[in-house]
């Protein structure tokens, strides 16, 4: 990432909420259409890796029933972490949109790179976590063969985690800078990439599934380096891109580094919270039903693959939503946030038509026939309508949750989570699944008390936060 020097005197440059202020006001139609607009390049950027992890997880699924089980374990332990700090991230939204709401355009670049430390930081404490994986899921009992599976590939997956981290902080600063298009560009090149080098080497190595799994993994985190290579390439090419640095910078990174972390780890602790209750929900499925994890895998797979609607509204709700209030148009402000909210109920409404009525078809996409055979159709049939439910809960909060970051709220939602999801989700999980006997569909109907409470409260909160800021029309 280039440095150079600049004066703080630059013009304020026009970013992709700036562009929907004018149709913003013209009212609830044309606001509508902008957080569209905005959340649908957020989304782009978001389901271009998905597809990646969609053909990975179809790849791995093809190879064996063992492989798939290992590759997910790893995957859901990584993934909570990555998601859990790269949420805490966004408060980087809250940070340098204020400043860049405020045209204080050197205080952006300090925001910026500030963000940049502090991913660098928290990719070494993953990469640990990462390599740590194997003894974890040993020491918890899990299945031996898919266990003995998952510590190659803990350290396999090391790869691809700083690249993974500085791609958050440049996907905040591109599309704050109004270049949301640009980083969609980036990471579909970094997904087609993946995509024909996992190709290739499934079809080398297939016949021995533990070694295509290892190498498909580091495949991936390979990839994930030639896409950080594109982006600064973006950087350099673009003026307003440019991250530059002047005298005194170091001392400036202090205030918000400070302001970063105090918001970060709040909001961390809350998608923590939401990301725990599936791992949770994962190891205790692999410790009493082992031959259930590739169906309950498959369905956890699909609730991640969904929620890319709620992230890229909530993405957009917290930009717009920070601009506008640091600008004090709390009208706007407020129709964006129920906008938004409106969105992502709409969005869970059809996630669970969709995974009551195809269930079997949305498993066999995955794993082929596998699902078929003997009990895993009727699991499959079980568990996909409960994570329709589930999906469309957190999609709700995710949003909500998003908006109040943009207000420069964090502590409502953690409240909400450690009540909904550490105690209703994990309690609820234990005594429905394993004390009333339930079995799987115990865990998932715990993880929908869970969501179902967290949803209740943050949606109070974000209805009470919106009221009490609301001021008399704004006058642009």
């Amino acid at each position: 990432m280039s440095i150079s020097t600049a004066k703080s005197t630059d013009a304020h440059p026009k970013s992709d909420s700036d562009t929907s202020v004018a149709t913003a006001d013209r009212g609830l139609l044309a606001l509508t259409q902008a957080v569209l607009r905005l959340s649908g390049q957020m989304t782009v950027t978001q389901v271009a890796p998905l597809i990646m992890s969609f053909y990975v997880a179809r790849v791995i699924g093809r190879l064996s029933p063992v492989a798939f089980a290992s590759f997910s374990l790893v995957s859901i332990i990584n993934t909570t972490v990555f998601i859990t700090i790269m949420t805490g991230l966004q408060s980087l939204y809250f940070v340098a949109g204020r400043q860049l709401g405020a045209n204080d355009i050197q205080g952006y670049r300090h925001a910026i790179w500030a963000g940049i430390v502090v991913a660098l930081v928290v990719a070494v404490l993953s990469m640990i976590i990462s390599a740590n994986i194997g003894g974890l899921t040993t020491s918890l009992n899990v299945e031996a063969n898919v266990a003995a599976r998952t510590l190659g590939l803990g350290y396999a997956a090391m790869l691809g985690i700083v690249p993974a981290y500085l791609m958050v902080i440049y996907r905040v600063h591109a599309s704050i800078m109004g270049h949301a298009g640009t980083v969609t560009m980036v990471y579909i090149a970094g997904t087609v990439i993946a995509i024909l080098a996992v190709w290739l080497v499934a079809q080398k190595w297939s016949y021995d599934d533990v070694l295509a799994t290892e190498l498909i993994t580091l495949t991936v985190g390979g990839c994930g380096w030639i896409m950080l290579l594109i982006a600064i390439v973006t950087m350099l090419t673009r003026a307003n891109l440019r991250l530059t640095a002047d005298p005194g910078f170091l001392t400036a990174l202090i205030k918000p580094l400070r302001t970063i972390v105090s918001m970060g780890w709040q909001i961390s602790a809350v998608v923590f919270l939401d990301s725990f209750v599936f791992l949770f929900a994962a190891l205790v499925v692999g410790r009493y039903w082992p031959e259930y994890l590739p169906v309950h895998s498959i369905a956890a797979f699909w609730v991640t693959i969904w929620l890319v609607l709620p992230l890229g509204l909530s993405l957009a709700s917290v930009q717009m939503v920070s601009l506008y209030d640091g600008r004090g148009n709390t009208m706007v402000r407020n129709r964006v946030a129920w906008v938004s909210l409106t969105l992502g109920a709409a969005a869970g409404v059809i996630a669970i038509a969709l995974f009551w009525g195809y269930s079997v078809e949305m498993g066999k996409l995955l794993l082929g026939q596998t699902i078929y055979q003997g009990i895993n159709v009727t699991a499959a049939r079980q568990l996909m309508p409960l994570a329709g439910v589930v999906v469309a809960c957190q999609g709700v909060v995710i949003i909500a949750a998003a908006i109040l970051r943009g207000l420069g709220q964090t502590r409502a939602p953690l409240i909400q989570a450690v009540i909904g999801y550490g105690g209703v989700g994990i309690g609820g999980q234990l005594l429905l699944g394993l004390v009333f006997d339930w079995g799987m569909a115990g865990i998932w109907w715990g993880l929908i008390a869970g969501f179902a409470v967290t949803t209740i409260g943050v949606v109070y909160y974000c209805s009470r936060a919106l009221s009490e800021q609301a001021q008399p029309q704004y006058a642009q």
